[in-house]
């Protein structure tokens, strides 16, 4: 006689069997018991990759919990009850340890280094420095610098600014101008001449300016501007030189960019001794807040601590909760989203067998139907094929957001708008093999450009992946949108076939 113990047993096998005779339902099942769930086995017993036509990710920030939740409830879950595809969102497995007030900027996980100056007013952003100079060096040892970037750490306000001693040829005049980099609006501007040379400091000449206030996170250019008799006689003297030119400490305030022409290290031999043609004198605003903040940074990155510690918690319950949460080994800001892209690539290339892998952002929506459809009517397969909204002979930014750290051209390779673009198996599987030698540039989209510019492939070029805020009917996918856009979106779709509104008899 069968006891009921016995009866239980029997039923549970007879469900695991069912079950593995289904791999779909088997992933779910076995996903309770190993995390990784990536493979499945046929009837034959062979283990293999679970095969999908269409495999998404959605690259999203750690804290982006309602426009993940949004993405479910709309246009993902359509994907998911699809046999056909499967999404995840794809984030990275740690959060910067540092406050975000104590961060060069919200973009990077790079510490803001605060050495406030010993004084707030007349503050010389570069001086002189004695060095000696041998005169059989070539005379390119004194590279000139005429361009002199930065970006403001703390407020600071501009009252003078200076040329080098020396720079003035005869009664000719020399103008340096300040610019706002975003805009490239000249602000103000000084003027030096043999008649007028400005007031003397050190071996540079001062003009007075109307005073000129620059926020935090402003970005500008000193620019000299030297025509080329002056460029002439400067590069004569530049080899006779006995002294350099040297950024000040100003650590904290303003931070000097592109230090590979903007900064001097002091070094003997044929090493390069950068001569800069500008300076300027600054009143630093709020002295007094900024040397708070220093004794401050340390409270604040202990305060940080438990709330990335309650915003780990709260992401471990969503991801066993859905199962669609994919960690990639990454610091989760936004210069490591090449990476992120890279790692999801890699991941999913090891795990299943996707025909086309479609990359889109937590804050877009996507029409799946409609990518589906069209994907069996190109019929991609196995070649290799970028379908996306191009871009062409974009130019390479040099400061803000999108400014770019390494990429040395003056304009990018062809990339596709982030909002969502696909590739075949081929690029895919690339990419996957390959992801641990490709370079990451500033943002995915245009280091999708450069990694594929070394590839032979074909573009499908489609305006319906709107690279802007735009609705249209056919539109494939729609970016920037709050998550009760992308939830209204998704409501007029299933109610009449247009994610822009169904209109006055809808």
């Amino acid at each position: 006689m069968c006891t009921l113990r016995s009866v239980l047993t029997i039923f549970v096998v007879g469900v695991i069997a069912f079950l593995m005779q289904h791999y779909e339902v088997h992933l779910s099942f076995k996903k309770v018991f190993d995390r990784r769930y990536c493979l499945w086995n046929d009837k034959t017993g062979e283990t293999r990759r679970p095969p999908y036509d269409l495999a998404v990710g959605i690259l999203s920030s750690r804290d982006h919990f309602e426009a993940r939740a949004a993405i479910r409830d709309t246009w993902l879950k359509e994907l998911n009850t699809n046999r056909r595809g499967r999404g995840w969102f794809v984030i990275g497995d740690t959060d910067c340890d540092l406050h975000p007030d104590n961060r060069e900027d919200q973009y990077c996980c790079k510490e803001w280094k605060v050495a406030a100056p010993v004084k707030s007013e007349d503050v010389q952003v570069v001086t002189t420095e004695k060095v000696s100079v041998n005169v059989q060096q070539s005379r390119m040892d004194r590279k000139p610098v005429q361009v002199l970037h930065f970006k403001v750490m703390h407020p600071v306000m501009v009252s003078r600014i200076g040329l080098l001693d020396g720079v003035l040829v005869n009664n000719s005049a020399i103008q340096v101008s300040l610019h706002d980099r975003s805009t490239e609006e000249v602000l103000t501007t000084a003027t030096f001449s043999g008649t007028d040379p400005g007031i003397p400091r050190g071996r540079f000449q001062f003009q007075p300016v109307d005073p000129v206030k620059l926020p935090k996170g402003f970005e500008g250019y000193l620019n000299v501007d030297l025509d080329s008799d002056q460029v002439v006689v400067l590069y004569d003297k530049l080899p006779s030189l006995t002294f350099t030119t040297v950024v000040s400490n100003v650590t904290g305030v303003l931070k000097l960019q592109d230090l590979a022409s903007s900064s001097v290290e002091l070094v003997a031999g044929q090493k390069p001794q950068p001569v800069h043609l500008m300076s300027v004198m600054l009143t630093v605003q709020g002295m007094d807040s900024l040397k708070d903040h220093l004794p401050a940074q340390q409270k604040m990155n202990r305060f940080w601590k438990k709330t990335r510690a309650s915003m780990d918690s709260k992401l471990r319950q969503e991801s066993e909760k859905y199962g669609d949460i994919l960690f990639v080994n990454v610091t989760d800001v936004y210069r490591n989203l090449p990476t992120k892209l890279l790692l999801f690539h890699q991941w999913l290339y090891n795990h299943f067998n996707a025909s086309n892998v479609l990359k889109t952002d937590d804050d877009c929506f996507v029409n799946i139907g409609s990518v589906l459809s069209y994907l069996d009517q190109i019929k991609i397969k196995d070649r290799e094929t970028w379908w996306g909204s191009f871009r062409d002979q974009w130019l390479v930014e040099q400061w803000g957001k999108w400014r770019e750290l390494t990429y040395t051209a003056d304009v990018y390779p062809r990339f596709a708008c982030g909002v969502g673009n696909l590739v075949s198996r081929g690029i895919h599987t690339w990419l996957g093999q390959n992801g641990n030698y490709l370079k990451a540039y500033q943002g995915e989209d245009v280091s999708m450009g450069v990694w594929m510019s070394a590839t032979t492939l074909s573009y499908i070029k489609d305006d319906r992946w709107k690279c802007e805020k735009y609705c249209s009917p056919d539109a494939l996918a729609i970016p920037e949108l709050s998550p009760q856009e992308v939830r209204t979106m998704w409501t007029y779709m299933e109610t009449c076939g247009d994610p822009c509104g169904c209109g006055a008899g809808g």
